[in-house]
């Protein structure tokens, strides 16, 4: 009877892929990791362009396997990418707040009130008052309109009793610390506590954010959304990336004379900032940025460019990140304006996939057109490159893991140069949200000198209104399929005529091309 399961589990065919089925996760696996082999091979910079129409075809059919083969390592790297990425950047997660480092002599570790998103921690505290009464003072606000969620940071006052120190709302991927006066009374300790003008310590009183998160990537920029209320103080939005280890000094045990000890913390933001010197360690921040706005405004987009130190490796890989929002001055909470808030959504870190110029025989193509990564397509009145020597080009931003295709699909009167982020990155992404972009140049003149184009070349290609003509040098005619004429135009090199939707014929001297506009 087993021997009988056994063969009729071989012989159907439901069995059979049923079979198959089991051990798919093993050979995909094993292909995902053979693919990724595959990509690391295929991942350099592209400077090829290949004239000879036979090997023409060849180069296309590779950009084809290139991009396959990045897909494949696209979906692989979901297993990996969470780490590389800024965790829940819409707000949408939140969980209980967590605990802060007070920097005292005996480094009270005391839990923050309320919700903070997940992943990132705030500057919500909690104090002892009057016969063990806590008072909370939340900072981080979870804000919910409609379907979406966000973050409000407040600054105001702090204290047990009454509330005397300025405090500010401050959320980073980092752990939080922070150092208070605090005193005996009646056997009572006032933990984070009596903050009164009258306290000579309380200058010293600060807080702010040390550590951060694992990451290996290098991004050319962070972007958020943000909404401020008032205007007339700076709210910060803070980032950097960097490898090794610093400590810096930060007030500890605080008496009413002053700092009575200081605390040596590691990778503090003031230290790896260069807010405060540092006392020891090996860390170097690889880039870094702190922008500030004192103006009052509503929702808007901010995409800060990181600056990136050019004495180390345009190569080398950081390590770990921070990022920090904060209402008012995160170096300084003592200034911080009472009733400013600060609303952030959508933060993520931005890798561009653009070029930021090319050049062709050594022509500048800013000396023909006024070049813009924004903008794809660009008619070049110069001869075609002889070869890719005579093709360069540079690349936006200061990311790796990008890659850049040369596709010269017309031989001699078109190149394509797609720039693609390879990262495997979560949020690898460019400001318009995605991971390629395709630059198109057309070339009007042939190396050779040859003063009209053949009609045999002509490429006729329809668009959204319009017919595009290249590669071509004479009269075009446009005709229904009934046969009426509709357009004509004289074309040098390239041109494009206008015509609503529908299916036409294009006749280039000789050549007759059908099309559809939609």
């Amino acid at each position: 009877m087993g021997c009988v399961k056994n063969c009729k589990f071989l012989v159907q065919p439901f069995y059979f892929f049923a079979f198959l089925g089991s051990i798919r996760c093993f050979w995909g696996l094993l292909f995902v990791n053979l693919s990724l082999i595959f990509i690391d091979i295929l991942s350099i910079r592209v400077k090829v362009v290949i004239l000879h129409p036979f090997l023409n075809i060849c180069i296309s059919m590779k950009k084809v396997l290139v991009l396959a083969c990045m897909s494949l390592g696209a979906m692989s790297s979901v297993l990996t990418s969470h780490a590389q990425s800024i965790p829940n950047g819409g707000f949408d997660n939140w969980e209980s707040a967590g605990t802060s480092l007070h920097t005292m002599s005996d480094k009270r570790i005391t839990q923050r009130p309320g919700e903070e998103p997940t992943s990132w921690n705030g500057s919500s505290v909690t104090l002892n008052g009057l016969a063990g009464v806590d008072v909370e003072r939340i900072r981080v606000n979870k804000i919910v309109e409609g379907e979406n969620t966000y973050v409000r940071l407040d600054n105001a006052k702090v204290g047990c009793t009454k509330d005397y120190l300025n405090w500010n709302g401050r959320l980073s991927l980092g752990e939080t610390w922070a150092s208070f006066y605090y005193e005996k009374q009646f056997g009572i300790i006032y933990d984070v506590p009596n903050l009164n003008s009258g306290k000579a310590a309380n200058k010293y009183s600060q807080a702010g954010s040390y550590d951060g998160m694992a990451f290996t990537y290098r991004p050319d920029a962070i972007r958020a959304r943000v909404s401020r209320n008032n205007a007339g103080e700076n709210y910060h939005i803070v980032a950097y990336i960097w490898n090794g280890s610093d400590k810096g000094d930060v007030p500890g045990t605080l008496s009413t004379g002053g700092v009575k000890s200081w605390y040596s913390l590691e990778n503090s933001d003031r230290v790896l900032m260069g807010k405060i010197a540092k006392t020891s360690g090996d860390a170097h921040v690889l880039a870094s940025v702190d922008y500030t706005d004192n103006t009052a405004h509503d929702w808007k987009d901010v995409i800060i460019p990181l600056n990136y130190n050019s004495a180390y490796p345009a190569d080398e890989r950081p390590a770990k990140t921070n990022v920090i929002f904060c209402a008012g001055d995160p170096w300084d909470i003592q200034t911080a304006v009472d009733g400013n808030t600060l609303s952030v959504d959508d933060v993520n870190y931005v890798y561009y996939s653009r070029l930021d110029g090319a050049s062709f025989n050594g022509i500048n193509v800013n000396e023909i057109v006024d070049f813009d990564s924004d903008v794809y397509e660009y008619n070049l009145d110069i001869a075609y490159p002889d070869g890719y020597d005579n093709i360069a080009y540079t690349i936006k931003g200061q990311s790796l893991d990008k890659t850049v295709t040369i596709d010269p699909l017309w031989q001699q009167y078109r190149i394509d140069m797609t720039v693609t982020y390879t990262g495997g990155n979560g949020e690898g992404y460019d400001v318009d949200g995605k991971t390629s972009h395709t630059y198109t140049f057309y070339f009007d003149k042939l190396t050779s000198g040859v003063a009209s184009l053949p009609e045999s070349m002509a490429h006729v290609v329809a668009t959204a209104g319009s017919v595009r003509i290249s590669a071509f040098t004479g009269v075009a005619e446009v005709f229904t399929v009934d046969g009426r004429l509709v357009a004509r135009s004289e074309i040098d090199g390239n041109g494009e005529i206008a015509l609503a939707k529908g299916i036409y014929l294009v006749r280039t001297g000789t050549k007759t091309t059908r099309v559809y506009v939609r």
